[in-house]
């Protein structure tokens, strides 16, 4: 009697168990969440608040003094260009189909030291490090090429590290010494061939028009290197002053003439660097580390 009450029971739970499983296999499961914003690229995505903080930063009004009459280029950036290229950055500018189109390239990302906080880390020491990363790669010999501070480092790797430098390429070459200096002030003075090739005599001559030059587009280098501090406040704090100060850089050193352009050619068709391009570059900058390094590699120079 006990025996059949308790089968019955058993039974009763297990249809009460079988049914329940049923019903739930056959009830509509919630949808996952899903990331809004997925990433498969290589790296770190970019985060939005940091988009987010841009677009801010560049919708507040700006505060732009207006350009002297006639000076183009050759104070610097004027303010109509800026404004128009900012309103082009605001409106039309698309960072994220720039990103994805950047994407495209394989990146890659490898530690070798902690953050560095050392004044006088400089061409030297980045030389150091690139033949360190080069060797932890497992290339012992390499060939070189450097632009700009690319190519002073790039010579210090090929004088200090011969047999690990299979050949070296410059586009930006600096030569100082006594000889070069004594030999560049006499090819003033003598005819054209004797010390100086005379393709190359236009380039050179009259050093009043070369050092001119050279006065008139370093004072950025002077700053960044006694005031790096303080002119990367002003380059972190605002994305329309880092437009300026790279921009400006575009322009002047394209060509010398832009100077006297109302544009500085920058908006000009024939200019060789697109507007995005420029900008995509700005952009590396704004959202990569803070902008006082860069400025900093200078500050060695003293």
């Amino acid at each position: 009697m006990l025996m059949g009450w308790l089968n019955k029971v058993v039974v009763g739970l297990m249809v009460v168990l079988i049914a329940y499983k049923l019903s739930k296999m056959n009830k509509e499961p919630p949808l996952p969440t899903l990331d809004p914003n997925p990433w498969w690229a290589p790296g770190e995505p970019q985060q939005e608040d940091e988009v987010d903080d841009l677009k801010a930063r560049l919708a507040l009004p700006l505060r732009l003094t207006p350009g002297l009459e006639d000076a183009n280029f050759t104070y610097g950036i004027n303010a109509d260009t800026l404004h128009t290229i900012v309103q082009y950055w605001r409106k039309k500018y698309d960072w994220n189909k720039r990103q994805t189109r950047l994407n495209t390239y394989p990146h890659f990302k490898y530690v070798l030291t902690t953050l560095l906080t050392l004044i006088s880390f400089g061409q030297l020491e980045v030389a150091q490090v690139f033949l360190k990363l080069m060797k932890r790669l497992g290339y012992k010999q390499f060939y070189l090429q450097g632009g700009d501070w690319g190519s002073l480092i790039a010579s210090n790797m090929a004088t200090m590290y011969p047999n690990n430098t299979l050949g070296v390429h410059l586009n930006m070459i600096s030569v100082r010494t006594n000889a070069v200096s004594l030999k560049m002030i006499l090819g003033a003075y003598l005819p054209a061939g004797v010390l100086v090739a005379k393709e190359d005599q236009d380039k050179i001559y009259p050093l009043s028009n070369l050092y001119s030059m050279i006065l008139r587009e370093s004072g950025y280098a002077h700053l960044q290197a006694t005031k790096p501090d303080t002119i990367g406040a002003a380059l972190n704090q605002s994305p329309v002053s880092l437009a300026a100060y790279i921009l400006e850089k575009f322009s002047s050193w394209t060509h010398r003439d832009n100077l006297h352009q109302p544009d500085g050619s920058l908006l000009q068709q024939h200019f060789p660097i697109s507007l995005d391009a420029m900008l995509d570059n700005i952009c590396i900058y704004w959202y990569g580390s803070p902008v006082p390094s860069p400025p900093a590699s200078g500050f060695t120079l003293r």
